[in-house]
């Protein structure tokens, strides 16, 4: 048992430490045929705007570290926690009975946004979004 309480404390705060490099390349904007996230590094919080066929769904900001913060999603009372797994970005979101993960991953020019239904269940969707090059 102490063996089990020493790893999970030793281990406990890289689940949640984000790396200033995953941060950097997260912010920005991204979009697939539908959908456009544009993401930015506020401090401690992110802010996240999403829209989906040109019309707004969500925004919010929220603190990276598992803190619950209250959101709209979709015009829907939600609550998101973030934090950092490794080199992903880990959003849980609560709305009503329905409970879902995603998982968020950058390259330079690419996300990848997968999807879990955790409640009800339901198989994992990945969306890959190209980043949006802004003129200088």
């Amino acid at each position: 048992m102490r063996s089990l309480l020493i790893t999970v404390l030793v281990y406990l705060p890289s689940a949640f430490a984000g790396d200033g490099v995953d941060r950097t390349n997260l912010a920005g904007t991204w979009e697939d045929s539908g959908s456009r996230w544009v993401i930015e590094n506020k401090g401690d919080s992110m802010h996240f705007a999403y829209s989906e066929n040109g019309q707004p769904a969500a925004e919010f900001q929220c603190e990276v570290g598992g803190k619950e913060c209250e959101v709209k999603d979709n015009g829907k009372k939600a609550k998101v926690m973030l934090w950092f797994n490794g080199p992903k970005l880990v959003q849980m979101e609560t709305r009503g009975s329905e409970v879902f993960k995603r998982r968020f991953s950058a390259s330079t020019d690419e996300m990848e946004v997968e999807t879990i239904p955790i409640t009800p269940d339901g198989k994992p969707q990945v969306a890959k979004l190209k980043r949006v090059k802004t003129a200088q």
